[in-house]
Formats: C-alpha cells, structure tokens, sequence
C-alpha cells in the first residue's frame, strides 16, 4: 500500500477541484474530501506567501503538513472505498517525484 507522502498533493487537489466545477451533483463523500482539498489548498497558500516574504514559521509548515496529510488521507480513503484500487509507485520521474499508478485487482 502506497503511504500519504508518496503522493503529489496539488495535482489531486487539482483533480478534486475540476470534478467539483464540472459535476451537477455531487455525494457527501465527495463534499467531504472536498472541504478537506480547501482546507489544504488554503494553508499552502498562507504559507507559500509567508514564504515568499520571509515570514515562515514552524506554526504555518505545520498547518499546511496537517491539512496536506488530512486532505491525501481523504483522497486515499475516497477513491480506494469507490474503486477497489490498490495504489503502488512506479518509478520515480526526473523531479525525483515519485510516479502513482493505479493498480486494479
């Protein structure tokens, strides 16, 4: 089972995001991973700005940390409940980042 910090948060956000512009209805499930896709977008922004101005602290890379884990747990949990899929890495890409595919049983 692939762990939280093996994937690429913004991306999904990313993914999140768009079905929520584009879907006419959407289920509680998805409301819920939806508010959790806000809470984190919104603490990374507080902290790239605070890091663009040299104001970073422990207290806001925590934040954005908690709300990043609670945000890919709830992805995690979402996808996995809705499509039995087993997640597994790859290879890892020129960044150093490590490739998520979807593996189906």
């Amino acid at each position: 089972m692939l762990h939280e910090s093996d994937f690429d948060a913004d991306p999904l956000a990313h993914d999140v995001l768009s079905v929520w512009r584009t879907a006419s209805g959407v289920s509680e499930g998805f409301k819920a991973l939806f508010e959790k896709m806000q809470a984190y977008h919104n603490a990374k922004a507080v902290a790239d700005n605070r890091r663009k101005n040299n104001m970073l602290t422990a207290q806001y890379i925590e934040q954005e940390l908690k709300a990043k884990k609670e945000f890919l747990d709830s992805y995690r949990a979402f996808y996995e409940a809705r499509t039995n899929v087993a997640w597994a890495v790859d290879k890892t890409d020129s960044g150093g980042r490590k490739a998520v595919t979807a593996r189906f049983p």
